[in-house]
């Protein structure tokens, strides 16, 4: 009962979703980095697994954004699930 759109043009496929479903929330994938997008809250999964300073932007590492852009978040959320298997 969740609609799911998928596009490269976010503004656009924002503007769909409210015309289309009228949501009380639209949550973005990658929205972080949607400088063109307004948003009310900027939440950001990292690894817990990776070790500080081996983060390296996309394509040669997982980052879409520099680690600086982190401080514009409103939360960040570790993903420590794979950190237990690794023994971190």
């Amino acid at each position: 009962g969740i609609p799911v759109v998928v596009s490269e043009n976010k503004p656009k496929a924002i503007q769909y979703t409210i015309d289309k479903f009228s949501p009380a929330i639209i949550l973005l994938d990658d929205g972080f980095q949607s400088h063109g997008v307004n948003r009310d809250l900027d939440i950001v999964l990292l690894n817990a697994s990776k070790k500080a300073g081996s983060f390296e932007l996309f394509p040669l590492g997982s980052l879409r954004d520099f680690t600086s852009s982190i401080r514009k978040a409103n939360y960040i959320i570790l993903d420590i699930n794979k950190c237990f298997l690794l023994s971190c």
